[in-house]
């Protein structure tokens, strides 16, 4: 059935028919109100009846919606969908991601890569030099990371992990990576407030002595850099 412009039909907009859902689990519920005067879109009942949850951003709503984490009366429902009097909202996220692939899949051309650190949300991989962080197709660190990383279990448990930040194809050195949703959003809010501190080392021709600053364009680009000899 659809109520996406408020009356019953055809159940072609529902993602999944089943109430069971491997990998997901309930984390909130609420019953629309016997007084609600007319059907209310999906997303805007997210926002309004778990306030606790998603009563500060409508647009977090959204996307919980689009991720099929919402079920209404037992069906995952899109955002099109029209909520009535006496339905329940559930919202269940992804607490398991996929599982770990076999790195033998991996051709032997590919370079490794090494998990310097790893726990149920987050990971810190040394990506090597010859290999992008991110690319359209191709081999890169992100595809990479389902064949070392371990499944989590956390609740917002991404399908994949995914790189948070980037380094260019040439340079080697540790990359974050998420396992779940709020991880992906701390770290990449703490990389876009320049909260994370980044360290590069480079090979130079000559002699150098003493320490001090680097001002001058790098790529075009202007940088001030701390210089160690």
């Amino acid at each position: 059935e659809d109520r996406s412009q408020g009356r019953r039909r055809s159940g072609k907009h529902s993602i999944n028919p089943g109430c069971a859902r491997e990998g997901f689990e309930k984390m909130a519920e609420a019953v629309v109100p016997d007084d609600l005067p007319e059907p209310l879109p999906l997303p805007r009942a997210v926002h309004t009846l778990l306030p606790k949850e998603f009563g500060q951003s409508i647009s977090a709503a959204k996307k919980v919606v689009r991720r099929g984490e919402i079920m209404v009366n037992g069906k995952v429902r899109k955002a099109d969908w029209k909520v009535s009097s006496g339905d329940q909202i559930e919202w269940r996220p992804r607490v398991v991601s996929g599982e770990k692939l076999d790195v033998s899949e991996i051709p032997e051309d590919v370079p490794a890569l090494e998990v310097v650190f790893e726990d149920s949300e987050m990971a810190v991989i040394h990506k090597p030099q010859g290999i992008p962080s991110l690319a359209p197709s191709g081999w890169t660190a992100e595809r990479l990371l389902k064949y070392h990383l371990a499944p989590t279990k956390a609740v917002g448990a991404l399908f994949r992990p995914r790189v948070v930040h980037r380094l260019d194809s040439a340079t080697g050195g540790l990359l974050c990576c998420a396992k779940t949703r709020p991880a992906l959003s701390r770290l990449s809010n703490a990389f876009a407030g320049r909260q994370v501190t980044k360290r590069y080392r480079a090979l130079v021709i000559g002699k150098l002595e003493g320490g001090g600053f680097l001002d001058a364009p790098l790529q075009d680009r202007r940088t001030k850099n701390l210089m160690e000899s």
